[in-house]
């Protein structure tokens, strides 16, 4: 949720290592894998954006 909220403020780091450490507590949870791509996008991180 907190990687949610700062995704759609804009605040790219701060989504990036709240949706990471979402990703590591429940790596079975999909959407956390779209919204962190989305994340790793918007600052031309493409090769994170597209690892599993």
């Amino acid at each position: 949720m907190l990687g949610e909220l700062a995704l759609n403020k804009s605040d790219m780091d701060r989504a990036i290592a709240e949706l990471e450490a979402e990703r590591r507590i429940n790596p079975d949870y999909a959407p956390v894998y779209d919204r962190l791509g989305d994340a790793y996008l918007r600052v031309d991180k493409v090769d994170e954006a597209h690892r599993p």
